[in-house]
């Protein structure tokens, strides 16, 4: 049973993963390619938007926390910022060292979503879930 709700989760994850990601790179390509902002900036004004609705979605839907939300926000917005703004930035801005073109920062910003999901997954779980015993 304990896999099963594993699995349950992780499929709820990636769901709401997709979505948020589908969102972030849509948003970053049209600040980084339409609107010509720098990649970087972009980025975090993409990953910002998008980590607030990410919040509620994993708190509410994936999660169904119970944890109060001045528990859970200042925990999920620090793995998040990190992952998103740190992590991806560093990806992204390595990318640009490249050059600057709407491929490369396509590419920038697919490998910069991998490795921060990577990294959420495993912080969100130990964020959300209840700790044994607490039920």
């Amino acid at each position: 049973m304990m896999i099963e709700v594993k699995h349950q989760e992780l499929a709820k994850f990636i769901l709401v993963g997709v979505v948020n990601t589908v969102s972030d790179f849509l948003l970053f390509l049209l600040l980084a390619n339409v609107i010509g902002i720098q990649p970087v900036v972009a980025n975090v004004i993409s990953v910002g938007i998008c980590m607030c609705i990410s919040f509620v979605l994993n708190m509410k839907y994936v999660w169904k926390s119970k944890r109060a939300v001045r528990e859970t926000a200042p925990r999920f917005f620090a793995v998040t910022i990190f992952s998103g703004w740190v992590v991806q930035g560093v990806i992204i801005w390595v990318f640009t060292l490249l050059g600057e073109s709407w491929i490369i920062n396509m590419v920038a910003k697919m490998a910069a979503i991998g490795v921060g999901m990577t990294i959420n997954f495993l912080a969100y779980s130990m964020i959300f879930k209840e700790k044994p015993g607490s039920e």
